[in-house]
């Protein structure tokens, strides 16, 4: 993995997405790299596009020119299917730069990009994924911002490891863990139901989860009766 490959790669992907809107400033993140290493079909494109009257403007010219939106989840994504594609544009985004951003991210491989600006190109590969790729060893991006979807990377880190055969790390999973386990009980509880609402969680981290709950000693007086109901719907 090196910037001349990732450039090469989401040059044509950036370009077909642009269309005539050549002054615009967009960047290409996360997955898509990841199947450079893979081989696996790429599953959907995270694009970021700083401004958000720009990104209404590209999102009307997609849809102008075929896109059909398949999903919107406000105020987490909306993607549209646009020629073989699947695009995914984050509702909220404060317009950090890339580097920035993708430094924000969970799982070191997915902090990997590729910047399109009014005609210049610029790559970005986070210090900590090229450690992961030299290695074949799955790390986190530290500090960790997103601890209230901890759980969720959890399963992301198990699916990195099932399509690359990385090494999943220890102790970043106990990290994980203890990220959970030192909430409040209130806190725990919250995390499991977000979570239980994230397309393509599992019953192993949910089941996990709640079981870790009732053993703290913050919950041997409590009724969790309503965990049967999470665990069934």
């Amino acid at each position: 993995m090196n910037h001349e490959r990732i450039l090469e790669a989401a040059n044509p992907v950036l370009t077909e997405i642009i269309g005539n809107l050549i002054h615009i400033q967009i960047y290409l993140a996360g997955g898509y790299f990841k199947t450079l290493l893979s081989g696996l079909p790429v599953k959907d494109l995270d694009l970021w596009v700083p401004d958000k009257k720009t990104k209404h403007l590209l999102i009307q010219s997609l849809l102008d020119r075929g896109a059909v939106i398949i999903d919107d989840k406000p105020p987490f994504f909306i993607a549209l299917r646009f020629e073989r594609n699947i695009l995914e544009f984050p509702y909220n985004y404060d317009g950090l730069p890339m580097e920035s951003c993708l430094s924000r991210f969970d799982i070191a491989l997915s902090a990997i990009g590729v910047e399109y600006n009014c005609g210049r190109w610029k790559s970005f590969i986070h210090p900590s994924a090229a450690k992961s790729f030299k290695e074949k060893k799955l790390y986190l991006i530290h500090p960790f911002n997103n601890w209230k979807y901890a759980l969720v990377t959890l399963d992301r880190l198990n699916r990195y490891h099932r399509e690359l055969n990385f090494e999943i790390v220890k102790a970043e999973v106990d990290y994980l863990w203890d990220l959970f386990d030192t909430q409040n009980l209130e806190e725990k509880i919250r995390m499991i139901k977000r979570y239980k609402n994230v397309p393509g969680w599992n019953q192993f981290t949910l089941k996990a989860a709640i079981t870790r709950v009732r053993q703290s000693k913050a919950s041997l007086s409590k009724d969790f009766s309503f965990f049967d109901e999470i665990m069934i719907t």
